[in-house]
């Protein structure tokens, strides 16, 4: 029958493929963290069928041989995965098994494949559209909650995205995705090309969420980041021009944050009490206060003594044993252990460091893995020449210093799925100006 051959069978493929594609970012957006799993296996069988249907598998196997950043990938994938060897909890290894094989299938289905101008055109508008309907339906909910419970904390930070049972530094990295790929303005479709002030407003709330979420790392990076793309994107026009404006636009509207009383100067604020005696404290009282910085110094410690008490320096503890260890120096220095009930405090604080995860889970040999990854995007980036994909590599190593980022679905996610997918699509040649 015409519409089983091999041909229309693979036409068939293509389109689906595209609709995971969306499903994918959609998903995760939206915090649908298991129905995002269900795409992603989708997306590796749609992968493998239209691969045995075209006769490719042994082309593709040589291909992916060949690719630095996938070895880097799979290296990483070993590494981890194989804290199994010497897990002290089976089930719990298992289960980081299973959450990690995104590091597994995502590359394989993107380093083999070559993603159109055009899928990639509708991927990105199309996350970029989730990413607005997900932050006014968070919007719209604080605003009713806010008429009924009149808190403030309801427009900011985790309360905003609180309502998608979301993180709010995973997704001011949506936000900032988004918001680059509008300014670019070269993969955008030509209903959104043409209108310039569409842009600049959308632009502009996706600013104002930004500054709503206060993650404190984007907002920090945000005017270099924002000007290197404006200065690389736009170079028909005065660079000096360039500078001038952006600057006075970006340091008016944190200017604003910081001149005024409000949540989020008070998160900056709140690091000038850094305490460094503070943390060579061999016992704590539970009620006792640590900041972003002082925690994250005090997970450095921990994370040294630890891996010196237990002699696992080379091959660390294994991903699934290295939170209990920490939750026992939590308890060790009497850190405050919640309720009993719902609330467990400190115990079930990460390391907050990708680095200082991997070593705690994987010793030097997995850093050294997490590493190599690092390069080797950070070469393809590079080679590759593309403003968004150079953009979000920044913010990811840089992210790894401030959360462990592969111990959620959305890091995981942020770290195979977009850099991947800008990697190994096809631009658009045509640079239209934001004029």
């Amino acid at each position: 029958m015409p519409y089983l051959s091999k041909e229309n069978s693979i036409a068939l493929l293509t389109k689906l493929k595209l609709f995971l594609l969306w499903g994918i970012g959609f998903t995760i957006v939206f915090s649908l963290l298991n129905l995002n799993s269900i795409f992603l296996v989708s997306l590796t069988g749609a992968w493998l069928l239209q691969t045995l249907l075209e006769g490719t598998l042994y082309k593709k196997l040589d291909r992916l041989r060949k690719d630095r950043l996938f070895v880097a990938y799979i290296l990483y994938f070993l590494v981890e995965t194989s804290g199994l060897l010497h897990a002290t909890d089976l089930g719990a290894g298992l289960k980081n098994f299973e959450s990690k094989l995104a590091f597994l299938a995502l590359p394989v289905v993107f380093c083999t494949s070559v993603i159109s101008k055009d899928t990639r055109k509708q991927v990105l508008t199309g996350f970029t559209i989730a990413v607005t309907v997900a932050s006014l339906y968070c919007l719209l909910l604080s605003v009713k909650f806010y008429l009924q419970q009149h808190s403030t904390e309801l427009f900011y930070y985790h309360g905003l995205v609180s309502h998608l049972d979301h993180h709010a530094v995973y997704f001011s990295v949506f936000i900032f995705i988004s918001f680059i790929y509008l300014l670019l303005n070269t993969d955008v479709p030509d209903w959104l090309a043409n209108r310039k002030w569409f842009r600049i407003i959308w632009m502009s709330f996706y600013f104002v969420l930004l500054i709503l979420l206060a993650s404190k790392m984007l907002l920090i990076i945000l005017i270099p980041v924002v000007l290197y793309v404006t200065l690389n994107r736009f170079s028909h026009i005065s660079k000096q021009k360039l500078i001038v404006v952006t600057s006075i636009l970006l340091v008016l509207g944190l200017t604003a944050i910081f001149a005024t009383n409000n949540p989020i100067r008070k998160r900056f604020a709140d690091l000038q009490s850094t305490k460094l005696t503070f943390l060579q404290q061999e016992k704590y009282s539970p009620g006792e206060y640590f900041n972003g910085i002082e925690l994250r110094l005090l997970l450095w410690r921990f994370t040294y003594e630890i891996l010196t008490e237990k002699k696992a320096w080379l091959f660390g503890l294994s991903p699934s044993d290295a939170q209990p260890a920490l939750k026992q120096k939590y308890l060790a220095v009497n850190m405050y252990a919640g309720d009993g009930k719902s609330n467990q405090g400190y115990l079930v604080f990460n390391c907050h460091n990708q680095y200082l995860q991997t070593t705690l889970q994987s010793g030097l040999l997995g850093l050294a893995a997490l590493l190599f990854w690092c390069f080797a995007l950070v070469a393809q980036a590079v080679r590759k020449k593309d403003l968004l994909l150079n953009a979000l590599v920044t913010v990811l190593l840089i992210f790894f210093f401030s959360e462990s980022v592969f111990e959620r679905q959305y890091g995981i996610i942020l770290c195979t799925f977009f850099p991947l997918f800008l990697l190994y699509s096809q631009r658009s040649l045509k640079e239209k100006a934001l004029s």
